[in-house]
């Protein structure tokens, strides 16, 4: 009997080993992780930046970055943001997460589209029009070598530039604050979801995907890369992203967007 119960706890422990999955890390993370990623950060651009490495050497700081992370608890598994991996979207902790990061992300993305819609529709698209007509006068006063009136148009496309400049200075002011007080927070939750393997390694818009984990990103995506800009620009002025994070950055800034978008001071997908 004793044997036939040791054999049982046994298997028992066996079992429960292999079906608990690992606790995932917390989203929104902690002030912790967040002081964790500005750090590894700075050990990240030293070794992949400064002194021009190689791309063995990127990748080796890359590993070495997100291995950091899974060691301070900050990301579930290293693995999935260094090397590419099927995203599984479906899965339980999957939709948990995806869930837990939707509550954290989906408020600023609302409010960002809130503010940047209006804005578009009220200010850029007039702007656009009247830009247009201005620089058509400009063209044709010119062929007729009209100085004059060449230099009276100049002065009026100056002033709405300037005047038009002034607005996007004013929406920055408004807008930025939404990523930029919880950038660290952003960035370490969405390298847990690609850690969990919900996402895949690099941000793309696909607005006929019906997976949790793309209509996560087509929801967020303004407000996660531009968080990822911030925080690189705010802890290395002047430099250029590298290994982790320039795939990333870069890929995304390549997205289809409007045009009319294209002349505001930070990413917008819609």
């Amino acid at each position: 009997m004793k044997r036939v119960l040791g054999s049982s706890l046994v298997a028992l422990a066996l079992t429960l080993c292999v079906v608990l999955p690992a606790q995932a890390a917390e989203i929104p993370p902690t002030p912790a992780c967040e002081a964790t990623l500005k750090e590894s950060f700075e050990q990240f651009a030293v070794a992949a930046i400064i002194g021009k490495p190689t791309n063995k050497q990127e990748a080796l700081a890359e590993r070495t970055l997100f291995e950091g992370f899974a060691a301070a608890g900050c990301v579930s598994d290293a693995k999935p943001l260094y090397r590419d991996m099927r995203p599984m979207p479906y899965t339980e902790q999957c939709i948990a997460s995806l869930g837990e990061a939707q509550a954290f992300l989906g408020p600023k993305s609302a409010k960002l589209r809130s503010l940047v819609r209006p804005f578009i529709r009220k200010v850029m698209k007039p702007f656009a029009k009247r830009f247009r007509i201005l620089n058509k006068r400009l063209f044709s006063s010119e062929r007729k070598d009209n100085r004059r009136q060449t230099a009276r148009i100049n002065r009026k496309l100056d002033r709405v530039l300037h005047a038009y400049l002034a607005r996007i200075r004013a929406l920055t002011k408004t807008t930025e604050p939404i990523w930029a007080d919880d950038a660290s927070g952003i960035v370490v939750t969405w390298f847990e979801l690609v850690s969990l393997r919900c996402l895949p390694s690099e941000l793309y818009l696909d607005r006929s995907a019906r997976n949790p984990g793309q209509r996560f990103v087509n929801r967020n995506l303004s407000v996660i890369v531009n968080a990822v800009v911030y925080g690189w620009s705010r802890e290395f002025p002047g430099k250029s992203s590298a290994g982790a994070t320039s795939s990333r950055i870069e890929s995304s800034a390549s997205f289809d967007r409007p045009q009319v978008a294209g002349n505001l001071p930070f990413f917008l997908t819609d």
